[in-house]
């Protein structure tokens, strides 16, 4: 309805079932995506969805002593793990920082997304084209 109205749209969703009805909903972009599995990041990568995994929040916490550290290391790490999949089965993955969130500041905020973010990709240019491919895509639904 949405779409039919002229409107994109963007979803805020954590969990494969979740993140995978949005996908096979067509929303435009998913944020934050923690807790995908390998089917839904080969159906994210199938799609036109473009997913903004949000690092830095969970990232931020490591060792700041507010959550239990193991669970935020593996929350994270699997976070990691995903992106690095996603952009090598060519998902649609762009930087959005979550800025605001506690220990996201906003500027740094965005700085401390794009090092988590090159660091899940491996490699800087596969990141750059990933970034620049879907902010191309973002800015073409307005």
């Amino acid at each position: 309805i949405a779409h039919q109205a002229g409107f994109a749209v963007m979803v805020h969703a954590n969990g494969a079932d979740t993140v995978s009805a949005a996908v096979s909903a067509g929303a435009d972009t998913v944020e934050h995506g923690n807790y995908l599995t390998d089917d839904v990041l080969r159906q994210l990568a199938g799609s036109e969805t473009i997913w903004i995994p949000t690092l830095a929040p969970t990232g931020n916490l490591r060792g700041c002593g507010r959550f239990p550290e193991e669970a935020v290391e593996a929350i994270f790490q699997s976070q990691m793990e995903n992106v690095g999949k996603a952009l090598s089965l060519g998902a649609h993955v762009g930087l959005g920082s979550d800025a605001g969130a506690y220990l996201v500041p906003h500027g740094q905020g965005l700085l401390d997304e794009y090092a988590y973010m090159r660091e899940a990709a491996g490699d800087e240019a596969v990141l750059q084209k990933a970034v620049e491919e879907s902010e191309a895509r973002i800015k073409a639904l307005f």
